[in-house]
């Protein structure tokens, strides 16, 4: 099965970034925008065990590999060190659901 290219470029200032797939835009702002992309991607009904890619713009090496499944339930918390954490939906807009 061929993989899904998620490209992603600088998005605003601050580390920010947008990403597209097939030329359309499916994240318009994210830190994290190959998670936030495995998310729309797992919404929009698409098998989790498919496999994605993210590569930057401009360019074909892959930075991040991972499937759809196992990406959209991360995120990265930034505690000191970013590390990859269980992702939790926010409620109400408020602050995120403690597991």
């Amino acid at each position: 099965m061929t993989p899904i290219i998620i490209k992603v470029t600088p998005f605003g200032d601050r580390g920010r970034f947008q990403a597209e797939i097939d030329g359309e835009v499916v994240v318009k702002s994210s830190r994290t925008p190959f998670l936030a992309a495995a998310r729309f991607l797992k919404e929009y009904g698409v098998d989790p065990a498919t496999k994605i890619v993210m590569r930057h713009q401009n360019s074909e090496t892959d930075a991040l590999i991972s499937t759809v499944g196992v990406a959209a339930d991360l995120t990265v918390a930034e505690t000191g060190k970013p590390i990859f954490a269980k992702w939790q939906e926010f409620e109400h807009g408020d602050r995120p659901r403690r597991a």
